[in-house]
C-alpha cells in the first residue's frame, strides 16, 4: 500500500506544476497585452525552482511552517477566485441553467465514466493529515476531524464552483471544458482583462501549495520505506539540527522537478492529464485496500458495525467501478499505457517486498511491531 502511494503523492506534484505553469503562461500573455515586455521564460522551470528553493526552506525545517504556509496560500487563493466566480454568476444567473444541472439526463454514461478518474484525482488529498499522526496533538481527535472537515469543506467547494463556473458560462459546458483560461474569460466579462495577471498570479499560489503539500506527504512515505530498508536507507535519516527527513524531502523535490521538466513537450493539458491518472490509480488502488482492510481491522477490534462493513463494500465497488471506466473504452494514446505502467510498478514493488521476505524476514518482522507500537503510542497521547 504505502510503495503504490508513492507515485500518488509524487505525481501529483508535477501535476499541480504544469498546471502552474499555465496560469504563468497566462500571466505573461496578460502583461504582453499590458504593452509590458516579459522575458521568455519556461514556466516548467519557473514552477522547478519554486518547489525546490520552498520546499527545503518550509518542509525541510518544519512541516508545520510548511503546513501553515500552504494553508494561507490556499486561503487566499479561494477566496479570490471566488469571489470572482460568483460576482460573474450574479451577473448571468439564469433559472434554467440551474435546472438543467440538477439532474443528469443530458449527462453521457461514457463520458460519466471517462470523467471519474480526474474527478476522483481533484478531490484525494483529504486524507494528508493522516501522514503527520506522530506530529499531532491528540491524534485520534484531530486527525479525523480534519479528514472528514477536509472532505465536507472541498466536496461543498467544489460542486458549488462547478455549478457556478457552468451558470458564468450561460449553460455552455462545451466552452468551459475547452477553455484553458477560464478565469480570464471571466474577467473579461467583467471588463476587467488588466486585472488577468494578478488574479492568475494568485490562483497559481494554490497549485504552489499543492505541489509543497504532496513533497511533504511523499517524504513522510520515503522516510517510513527508508527506515525499512524498501528503498535506500538514506531516506530515513534525520536532519541533526531540525528533525526532519531531509534526504527524503529532497528526493521528492528532485522527482517533483523532473516530472514537468521530462513532459514538457506533452504541452500542459496533455502533463496534467497523464500525471494525474497515474497518481490516481495509485490513490484508487489504496482506497481500495482501505475499503476492504478497515473492517476487517475494525472487526477484530471488536469495534466493528454493520455500517462500516456495508460502507468497506460500498468504497471497494466504487473503486472498481472507477478504474474500470478509466481503462474501458480504450483511451488514446498515450492515456493506453498508463494502466500498464502503474501495473509495472506495482510488480517492482512486490518483488521488493518478496525480496525482503525472502532474505531480510526480520525486517518486515519490525514494521509490524514498529506499526503496532505506533498505534499504541498514538491512542490516547495529548
Amino acid at each position: 500500500m504505502v510503495c503504490s502511494l508513492i507515485p500518488c503523492r509524487l505525481a501529483t506534484s508535477p501535476t499541480g506544476s504544469r498546471s502552474a505553469s499555465r496560469r504563468i503562461d497566462t500571466i505573461f500573455s496578460s502583461l504582453n497585452r499590458l504593452f509590458l515586455t516579459t522575458p521568455s521564460l519556461s514556466a516548467g522551470a519557473i514552477i522547478s525552482s519554486f518547489s525546490w528553493s520552498e520546499n527545503p526552506e518550509a518542509g525541510h525545517r518544519d512541516v508545520k511552517l510548511s503546513s501553515r504556509i500552504s494553508l494561507i496560500i490556499e486561503a487566499i487563493s479561494v477566496t479570490v477566485i471566488t469571489i470572482l466566480v460568483f460576482t460573474v454568476v450574479g451577473k448571468h444567473y439564469s433559472p434554467s441553467v440551474v435546472y438543467a444541472q440538477a439532474g443528469i439526463s443530458e449527462a453521457p454514461f461514457k463520458g460519466m465514466f471517462e470523467g471519474v478518474v480526474l474527478a476522483i484525482f481533484s478531490f484525494v488529498g483529504f486524507e494528508s493529515s493522516v501522514t503527520l499522526g506522530k506530529e499531532t496533538r491528540d491524534p485520534t481527535k484531530n486527525i479525523p476531524r480534519a479528514v472528514m472537515g477536509s472532505m465536507l469543506f472541498s466536496g461543498m467547494f467544489f460542486t458549488m464552483m462547478a455549478i457556478a463556473m457552468i451558470i458564468a458560462y450561460k449553460g455552455n459546458a462545451a466552452g468551459f471544458g475547452s477553455d484553458s483560461a477560464p478565469l480570464e474569460t471571466l474577467l473579461n466579462y467583467l471588463n476587467l482583462s488588466k486585472l488577468s495577471a494578478p488574479v492568475y498570479a494568485i490562483a497559481s499560489l494554490s497549485l504552489f501549495a499543492c505541489v509543497l503539500a504532496s513533497i511533504n506527504a511523499g517524504s513522510r512515505l520515503l522516510f517510513s520505506m527508508g527506515r525499512y530498508q524498501f528503498v535506500h536507507r538514506s531516506m530515513g535519516l534525520v536532519h541533526t539540527k531540525h528533525q526532519t527527513p531531509h534526504m527524503a524531502v529532497t528526493i521528492s523535490a528532485v522527482l517533483a522537478i523532473l516530472g514537468p521538466v521530462a513532459l514538457l513537450g506533452q504541452g500542459a493539458m496533455n502533463t496534467y492529464g497523464i500525471t494525474g491518472t497515474i497518481a490516481t490509480f495509485g490513490f484508487i488502488f489504496v482506497y481500495f485496500l482501505i475499503s476492504i482492510s478497515a473492517p476487517i481491522y475494525l472487526a477484530r477490534r471488536k469495534s466493528g458495525s454493520m455500517i462500516s462493513m456495508s460502507l468497506g463494500v460500498a468504497g471497494a465497488i466504487l473503486m472498481v467501478a472507477a478504474f474500470f471506466g478509466s481503462v474501458y473504452p480504450v483511451p488514446e494514446y498515450p492515456f493506453n499505457l498508463l494502466p500498464y505502467i502503474f501495473l509495472a510498478y506495482l510488480l517492482a514493488g512486490a518483488a521488493i517486498l518478496i525480496r525482503l521476505k525472502m532474505f531480510s524476514p526480520s525486517i518486515l518482522d519490525r514494521v509490524e511491531l514498529d506499526l503496532e507500537g505506533s498505534e499504541g503510542a498514538i491512542i490516547g497521547r495529548k
